[in-house]
């Protein structure tokens, strides 16, 4: 898949013309304003993902990969609107290893602008770090990975039995708090409150949390589903992405954490300046939702005692 450009060639021995065809490769480049978003988002899938495709295509850049164990699938999607510049006229596959990635990016500073670029056929995913006046600026290359991979199918529609929109940060304490309890996690939904529930030799405890003004609940059955606690706590690491994680939990389905990635806070808008058609942009304070993380984890399976 490349652009072909034809221009004719006259040979002057014999008079004839020729056509001939020059191929472009196909250009990836995008600009985040800040880097501290992409080192926030490969610190939280580091962890749960070693290596994956990133499709880039004019849309933005999707990843869906399984970890090693095929306990739980890790889906971003970061759509072109969201970078503050964005180029990539065909569809391409990046291949990286989340782990180096964090090793190449983790040493930059957060308030720097990052530019990713890369091309079909390269061999390299290349970053530019550059400061606000231009007067610093840091160049490095990670090496990218061929891997045989296809893009996950992932029902749209799901069977839920009850949903959490709460605290990113209060879900990654719960996670935290239970750690010494248990292995297992219970969340369930009973007499209109979730719980979490950690069951271990030491002891046991739970989380109760109710509707309130910083969290949303919608029950429509109530159950009670077993979760391996480390995978619980992965999830918790994308908590400083977004101010709100939602969860959703079914019955014959993964349980599925869906974190809105946050940008600048502040954003620019069009203002018509004195009714005569003219704009002009302003900044204004507001949420700027730049991309979305989401992980699908797989419930364990409780065993009967015999």
């Amino acid at each position: 898949m490349y652009f072909f450009f034809a221009y004719d060639v006259e040979c002057r021995e014999s008079g004839t013309t020729t056509t001939t065809a020059l191929r472009i490769q196909k250009m990836f480049r995008a600009k985040m304003k800040e880097t501290r978003i992409l080192k926030k988002i490969v610190e939280a899938i580091k962890d749960m993902v070693t290596d994956a495709n990133i499709e880039c295509s004019p849309k933005g850049m999707v990843m869906q990969a399984m970890d090693s164990a095929h306990v739980s699938m890790t889906q971003l999607i970061l759509p072109a609107h969201g970078f503050e510049e964005y180029l990539c006229e065909k569809s391409l596959n990046v291949g990286v290893n989340f782990d180096m990635m964090w090793k190449v990016i983790k040493g930059e500073r957060n308030d720097t602008s990052v530019v990713m670029r890369t091309k079909e056929g390269a061999d390299t995913l290349n970053f530019e770090f550059c400061n606000d006046t231009g007067t610093r600026k840091s160049t490095k290359k990670l090496n990218l990975l061929d891997i045989e991979a296809d893009l996950l199918g992932i029902p749209e529609e799901r069977d839920t039995a009850f949903q959490i929109t709460m605290d990113a940060r209060e879900y990654q304490e719960i996670c935290r708090d239970l750690t010494d309890l248990s292995n297992v996690v219970y969340i369930e939904a009973a007499d209109g409150a979730i719980f979490f529930r950690g069951t271990g030799d030491i002891g046991s405890g739970h989380k109760m949390l109710k509707q309130d003004e910083n969290t949303d609940i919608e029950i429509h059955e109530s159950i009670s589903r077993q979760f391996s606690h480390r995978y619980l706590c992965l999830v918790g690491k994308g908590a400083p992405l977004a101010a709100k994680i939602t969860i959703e939990v079914g019955n014959d389905t993964p349980l599925v954490a869906t974190y809105e990635i946050e940008g600048d806070c502040k954003k620019k808008r069009k203002k018509n300046l004195d009714g005569s058609g003219r704009q002009d942009e302003e900044e204004e304070e507001g949420e700027n939702i730049i991309g979305s993380l989401r992980f699908y984890v797989a419930p364990q399976i409780e065993q009967e005692d015999t």
